[in-house]
């Protein structure tokens, strides 16, 4: 079983406060103030975000921000994998859909009524749908420091903020997730969610 440990908000931990159970409000997870966008984060690459739940609440929405739009008919699909005790990625517990990738601003897709029991989880987004220009999305540093995705040394000045699986992911996600092929120290997904 992985354990997952804080050094402190100071430290750049992601502090999360406790989830409210029926005041139902909007949380960044993590929760993580250093954002930025990217514009190439590659087409039909999974990109994951880990997240802590302090408490178990509900999952009424998720949604993400496109900040320059991508090709008309581009999406941006979502998903949740739970965490398979090493700090990856492992079964799906939801594919939330996707979000117009052709609209720049702030989406989300509701109505999701999903039990999160306290625990990690991993944010998965894909850029789908894409001929010539992927939207530009809001990405965040990184915020957990993960495992690293190899067992050589890490080099200098190096971290894990997320996980990337190179696919191709052009459908639907997978109900457990195939594995990683890189990790992420900068633009990790950054994802909002309505919780309850």
């Amino acid at each position: 079983m992985a354990v997952y440990v804080s050094g402190g908000v100071s430290s750049g931990f992601p502090f999360q406060v406790k989830i409210v159970n029926g005041l139902t409000r909007w949380y960044w997870l993590p929760n993580f103030g250093a954002t930025g966008t990217n514009t190439g984060l590659g087409i039909n690459v999974a990109r994951l975000c880990p997240f802590w739940i302090p408490n178990a609440c509900t999952l009424l929405a998720i949604g993400a921000e496109v900040t320059v739009a991508g090709d008309a008919g581009s999406l941006v699909h979502m998903g949740i994998y739970n965490d398979d005790g090493t700090g990856r990625p492992g079964i799906l517990l939801a594919d939330i859909g996707s979000l117009n990738g052709a609209s720049a601003t702030v989406q989300s897709i509701g109505s999701l009524n999903i039990p999160l029991p306290a625990g990690m989880y991993h944010y998965c987004q894909i850029l789908q749908n894409i001929t010539t220009t992927q939207p530009t999305m809001r990405v965040q540093a990184a915020s957990f420091i993960l495992p690293t995705d190899n067992t050589a040394m890490p080099g200098v000045a190096t971290n894990n903020g997320g996980w990337v699986n190179a696919g191709p992911w052009p459908g639907a996600l997978p109900n457990s997730f195939p594995g990683v092929t890189g990790s992420q120290a900068n633009s990790v997904p950054r994802m909002f969610a309505q919780l309850t």
